[in-house]
């Protein structure tokens, strides 16, 4: 560990300084359209937690190389950041007890927040801002009904990865071995609202992340799903038959 650092109030009070404005989506009235609305956060109440924060956070159990990390990333710092504070200002521990990896594929878990209550069109926008105005994946909002007394709440999202070619059947059946059932398609729109460079942070240049709850489109079942395609995120509607590459990713909740 680096030498540790010692902040007085003032030097707690520049550090923290950037945080508010980097801090979004907070106890916010959303303007963007079909999300439920929160209670506006203040200016007083953001100054005022930072400098709680600032004032009773133990310095000394940190290293000053961390914390430069996160001063030379103001904006994912604070998507980081304001993920911690929508749990209430806890840290959510990320397990994956009594999941055991498929033979030869592997498991990333996350944390996101998730609103069941996002317009269709909305989190599709928002999941995908390189989808194509006439693809089907706007058309099935209505089989996918927002829940109107839902609110954001954070949920932890298993992504796994097969490391092969595999079918949906096949992909549901191994989340029944392990109590996992597919997670909504709002879940999987929200992972790439939140995490616009995951395909970066798991190394691959272009992947999907898949929600296996089927709709009936055109004759075919077909199943919501997101592809990043390097800095381009694109929501898509895929048949539910067609099988799925190793650069796919399937999302789970527990039971």
């Amino acid at each position: 560990m680096a030498e540790a650092i010692s902040l007085d109030g003032e030097s707690c009070n520049q550090w923290l300084a950037p945080f508010p404005r980097m801090v979004q989506g907070i106890g916010v009235s959303h303007n963007k359209k079909g999300r439920s609305a929160m209670s506006r956060v203040s200016r007083e109440q953001s100054l005022e937690v930072m400098a709680k924060l600032g004032t009773n956070t133990d310095w000394s159990q940190l290293d000053s190389e961390v914390i430069q990390q996160i001063i030379k990333d103001p904006t994912g710092s604070g998507r980081e950041f304001t993920r911690f504070l929508a749990n209430g200002g806890r840290v959510t521990i990320v397990s994956t007890d009594g999941i055991t990896a498929p033979e030869g594929g592997k498991i990333h878990i996350v944390s996101v927040p998730v609103d069941e209550s996002y317009a269709w069109k909305d989190a599709v926008r928002a999941a995908g801002p390189d989808t194509d105005r006439d693809w089907d994946v706007w058309k099935v909002g209505n089989q996918y009904p927002s829940v109107a007394s839902a609110k954001s709440a954070l949920r932890q999202v298993i992504l796994v990865n097969f490391g092969k070619y595999i079918r949906s059947e096949d992909a549901i059946a191994w989340g029944k071995t392990q109590n996992l059932r597919p997670a909504s398609p709002r879940s999987v729109f929200a992972i790439s609202e939140n995490y616009p460079n995951l395909n970066r942070d798991l190394a691959m240049d272009y992947m999907a992340v898949v929600s296996l709850v089927p709709c009936s489109f055109g004759g075919e079942r077909q199943v919501p799903n997101v592809w990043w395609y390097g800095s381009k995120r694109e929501s898509h509607l895929s048949w539910f038959v067609i099988g799925w590459s190793e650069h796919c990713w399937f999302a789970f909740v527990r039971e």
